[in-house]
């Protein structure tokens, strides 16, 4: 078995993986981690950068799993008798409606009676998940599936301050603030539809 990896590519990829548990440990601001930017047939890799998308990863997540929750919590309050079959439905339900933001979407306009699309911040939040998948599947860069909407992406991507340059997404200084007020801002307002618990 060969000690070396056969590709450019596949030695990237393993020391992308490398760098990112070595750059999230290194103090903000230190001088191992400032100004340093190594670009990759991956994607570029700086500390500042890998702190950047893991923070906007995570609070695009901690929306999807707070959406994901109450909307569980929701349909099990509407159904409060207990029975055998009820925990493999919600199960069901879980999976069939959280795949996708377009499932999710589509899950609280007809079981809540709440229009995602209409509450606050959700321009911002839209680009935000842009970013999150851009992350999640392209390391930062648009995917494949972005690159063929670019323009459209491009003009969501605005309303948090994050341009696009050779498929490489660029980030404001304001963009993480924008991200984490958006998040917020759309939390409060998808709590402010749904009814206290124990009220009817």
């Amino acid at each position: 078995m060969s000690i070396f990896p056969n590709r450019e590519l596949t030695e990237a990829a393993l020391k992308l993986i490398s760098w990112s548990l070595e750059d999230l440990k290194l103090p903000e601001g230190s001088p191992t981690s400032r100004g340093r930017v190594i670009r990759t047939s991956l994607g570029p890799v700086a500390p500042e950068i890998i702190r950047q998308q893991a923070t906007l990863f995570r609070m695009v997540s901690v929306v999807e799993s707070y959406l994901d929750a109450l909307s569980r919590e929701l349909l099990s309050t509407a159904i409060p008798q207990h029975f055998p079959m009820l925990e493999p439905l919600l199960e069901d339900f879980d999976s069939g409606t959280t795949a996708t933001w377009a499932r999710r979407i589509q899950a609280y306009a007809r079981y809540h009676s709440i229009d995602i699309k209409k509450q606050t911040a959700w321009p911002k939040l839209e680009a935000a998940i842009d970013v999150r998948n851009s992350i999640a599947h392209g390391l930062g860069r648009l995917t494949a599936t972005q690159a063929a909407k670019k323009r459209a992406v491009e003009t969501r991507l605005k309303a948090i301050e994050v341009s696009i340059v050779d498929r490489e997404l660029r980030y404001s200084s304001q963009t993480i603030d924008l991200v984490r007020s958006a998040c917020s801002d759309f939390i409060r307002s998808v709590d402010t539809q749904v009814p206290i618990a124990g009220m009817t």
